[in-house]
């Protein structure tokens, strides 16, 4: 049973939402409904004050609620991602995933599958919703002029370029949009990298570690160096040589940095997910 087995992954798939219904359709839910939220909000008070100008005065509504529901879409992904190993929780559901007849790998793999596609899924059946509720008050109310949509707002802004052209974004003639994403994805797996150390209210544990690491450490790392080599030859030099790197070298590098850093946290959670025991100190 070393082996990665499909059908062993199904089953760890079927076992996981059926176990895992009632957590999975409220998380489902609640995003859905947060992203038709601001538009029945606003609607809605449109259609009881009767002042139809507010669903009007930002392009009909369509720049306003897509970014909106974008902002769901992202912190959707960023808390999924901190609740990627729920199971283990409580003891009782450390006992039934360990105990599953099937390897670490089938179990990890379906749980990155969820957090990665399965929440991406769930988003957009949202921003579906919330364009036919948005379309659904444009058709049956004569007063709200214009119908748009978000779906397309969403994709415009994304992919098509209608905004903020990704496709020509360069830099040295090197496309940024993939050095981007591989920035957001390692951020958003230090979630699940945490999740897998600790199982409870690791998601503002890992917060503080963002904001300790990004400003404080960075503060103290930059006050020391300055401190102690800004008047010395070698640091002078150095920073020089830093000047005349190519940008080819430095852009390349980039990209491998951050592609060996993603691989490097998916490695290490999934090192500390086959670690996992009933009970220890920091997850009792």
């Amino acid at each position: 049973m070393k082996q990665f087995n499909f059908h062993r992954f199904i089953n760890v798939a079927r076992w996981d939402l059926t176990i895992n219904s009632r957590f999975y359709l409220r998380s489902s839910l609640l995003v859905v409904a947060l992203c038709c939220f601001p538009i029945l909000l606003v609607d809605l008070y449109a259609i009881l004050s009767g002042n139809y100008d507010v669903s009007r005065e930002v392009k009909y509504n369509t720049d306003y609620f897509a970014g909106l529901i974008s902002f769901v879409g992202c912190a959707y992904c960023v808390i999924a991602s901190g609740y990627m190993f729920h199971n283990l929780v409580t003891k009782q559901g450390r006992i039934n995933e360990l105990t599953l007849p099937a390897t670490n790998l089938e179990k990890f793999v379906w749980h990155f599958l969820v957090i990665a596609i399965g929440t991406q899924i769930v988003w957009f059946a949202g921003v579906i919703c919330a364009d036919l509720l948005h379309s659904f008050f444009r058709l049956d109310f004569p007063k709200f002029l214009g119908l748009s949509s978000q779906t397309r707002s969403i994709t415009a802004i994304c992919f098509s370029g209608e905004y903020f052209n990704w496709t020509e974004f360069k830099l040295h003639g090197y496309y940024m949009m993939p050095l981007i994403c591989l920035m957001v994805y390692c951020f958003v797996r230090t979630f699940s990298l945490v999740n897998a150390w600790k199982y409870k209210h690791n998601i503002p544990l890992t917060v503080l570690l963002h904001f300790v690491l990004n400003n404080v450490l960075g503060l103290i790392i930059i006050i020391f160096v300055t401190s102690k080599f800004a008047n010395s030859r070698a640091f002078m030099e150095f920073i020089e040589k830093l000047d005349g790197l190519n940008p080819d070298v430095i852009i390349v590098g980039l990209y491998v940095f951050f592609a060996l850093l993603y691989c490097g946290i998916l490695y290490l959670t999934y090192h500390l997910y086959t670690r996992a025991q009933l009970t220890t100190k920091r997850n009792p």
